[in-house]
């Protein structure tokens, strides 16, 4: 007798695509552009507490970058 998930089995696991998921594909690019335009507007007036801003703002977009790879890399290995 058949079961619903035996089509799920049929195919092998390394063949098997991850579905869409927009924290993993989408949200590292959206640091990296965030990051970027918050340095830049911070970066023109590098004084008082917007110099602490303009550095969390390159930080984002070092974790934006550092993201990207990472993300690619757990899409390719089905993690």
């Amino acid at each position: 007798m058949s079961t619903a998930g035996d089509d799920e089995n049929s195919t092998p696991k390394r063949f098997r695509r991850l579905r869409f998921n927009p924290l993993r594909e989408i949200l590292p690019y959206v640091c990296i552009v965030v990051g970027i335009v918050v340095a830049a507007r911070n970066g023109f007036t590098f004084a008082g507490d917007d110099g602490v801003l303009v550095i969390c703002s390159l930080a984002l977009v070092a974790v934006g970058v550092i993201a990207v790879p990472v993300n690619l890399w757990m899409k390719k290995r089905d993690l």
